[in-house]
């Protein structure tokens, strides 16, 4: 499953560039269904990447294709074994999945330190 923080539930939304305060992700299934899931972490006072992380884990996301993520959630994605890959110049919902379907994005690797999540 594929975790994208999205704009809004339109049928190709524009990327929303702030992953732990991203409002709506779009899951994206195997088969290519779409879900859209309303993330609970943008008002946190804090941590809210990681709080981030740990509802994408619990919803089996295994890959998020995202811009810039703080530290502390890419300290807590690696343990879980989620694959990050940093957006490029995608601007919407199709340029992203396309790109990522052609191997056009590169793989953020090395992600380091204990992040103390968990998959449910």
């Amino acid at each position: 499953m594929i975790g994208v923080p999205v704009k809004d539930r339109g049928e190709d939304p524009l990327l929303e560039e702030r992953f732990g305060r991203a409002e709506i992700f779009c899951l994206i299934a195997d088969d290519g269904t779409r879900a859209f899931v309303d993330n609970q972490a943008p008002d946190s006072t804090s941590g809210a990447g990681v709080q981030t992380v740990q509802m994408l884990a619990d919803r089996d996301v295994d890959t998020v294709l995202a811009p810039e993520i703080g530290p502390k959630a890419i300290a807590a994605l690696e343990p879980l074994g989620i694959r990050v890959f940093p957006i490029g110049q995608a601007r919407t919902l199709s340029e992203v999945l396309a790109l990522f379907r052609e191997n056009r994005l590169e793989e953020r690797k090395g992600l380091s330190a204990p992040g103390g999540l968990r998959r449910a």
